[in-house]
């Protein structure tokens, strides 16, 4: 961005599968002044989608 915040994307893909149906993208989940906060957000909230999914 050219503001110099990140960005907290995320692709989460299914270890058995190959199609597209086995992917799930997320974008601009949070802005954060560094990358490593960007970064360790995106890991939190992919455990907690997955965790909630069951």
């Amino acid at each position: 961005m050219c503001d110099e915040s990140f960005s907290a994307n995320l692709l989460i893909k299914r270890a058995d599968g190959h199609s597209s149906d086995s992917q799930y993208r997320f974008f601009s989940l949070g802005y954060f002044p560094q990358e490593a906060q960007a970064i360790a957000y995106s890991r939190r909230w992919a455990r907690d989608w997955i965790d909630t999914r069951g």
